[in-house]
C-alpha cells in the first residue's frame, strides 16, 4: 500500500491493491482513527466507513481488489463523516447510510474514474474544507504526537476542562475514553517499532 499525503492535520488518503492469486487475511490493529474506504473488485464497488477499533480484526482481501481510503485522525472523523462517534466504534457502516444520495454519487464517480490520481482528487475535493479543531481535538492531537504518553489530568488542563468533562467530551468526539485511546496509541507505537528492535523488547515496552 502507499500513502497519498494531504497532511496529518486533517486526513490522509492511502491506497492498496491485492496482488496475490488467492484471497488473504490482512490484520488491522487499532490506531484510534476512522477511515472512509472505497473498494473495487470483482463485485459491485463499495464505499464504507470503518470506525475506530478497540481490538484487531483480520480482514479478507480478494484477488485484484483495489482499496482507496481517507484516514481521519482520532476524533476528526465523526464531524467530517456526519456520524456520531459512539455509533461507529468497532463498526463498518455503508457511507450511504450517513450521506445518502451524496455518498451514492461519490461512489459512482469513484467507480467511473479512470486513474488512481482521479479517484484521489475526488476524495480530496469531498473533504477539502478544514474544520476548526475543538480544544478536545487539539489535546487528542497532542496525545497522538506523544504516542499516548500523557496523563488525563494534563489533557484536561490543556483543554480548560475538568477531568470528568474532558473524559465525557473525549468519548463524544472520538468514541473512545481518553485512557483507552492512550493505551491504543502506546500499543500502536510499540507495535510499529517492534520489528526494528533487536533482542528482548522489555526496554521498548517500558519506553512506550
Amino acid at each position: 500500500s502507499a500513502a497519498i499525503g494531504i497532511g496529518l492535520a486533517s486526513n490522509s488518503p492511502w491506497n492498496s491493491r491485492q496482488t496475490s492469486a488467492s484471497a488473504v487475511l490482512h490484520r488491522v490493529v487499532p490506531d484510534g482513527c476512522a477511515d472512509l474506504l472505497f473498494i473495487q473488485g470483482a463485485g459491485a464497488p463499495v464505499l464504507q466507513v470503518v470506525g475506530p477499533m478497540t481490538c484487531f480484526e483480520d480482514v479478507p482481501l480478494q484477488p485484484g481488489a483495489e482499496l482507496l481510503g481517507v484516514r481521519f485522525r482520532a476524533a476528526m472523523g465523526p464531524p467530517r463523516l456526519g456520524a456520531p462517534a459512539g455509533e461507529i466504534v468497532d463498526r463498518v457502516v455503508d457511507f450511504e447510510c450517513l450521506w445518502g444520495a451524496r455518498a451514492r454519487r461519490l461512489r459512482e464517480l469513484l467507480a467511473n474514474a479512470k486513474t488512481l490520481a482521479a479517484r484521489t482528487l475526488l476524495l480530496q475535493d469531498s473533504f477539502a474544507l478544514d474544520i476548526a479543531r475543538s480544544p478536545v481535538q487539539q489535546a487528542i492531537g497532542v496525545l497522538e504526537r506523544r504516542g499516548g504518553r500523557l496523563s488525563l489530568d494534563t489533557l484536561a488542563s490543556q483543554s480548560g476542562l475538568s477531568v470528568r468533562q474532558f473524559r465525557r467530551r473525549c468519548i463524544e468526539e472520538s468514541g473512545l475514553s481518553p485512557k483507552l485511546l492512550a493505551r491504543i496509541l502506546r500499543f500502536r507505537q510499540a507495535w510499529q517499532r517492534a520489528p526494528k528492535e533487536i533482542g528482548e523488547q522489555a526496554g521498548l515496552a517500558a519506553e512506550c
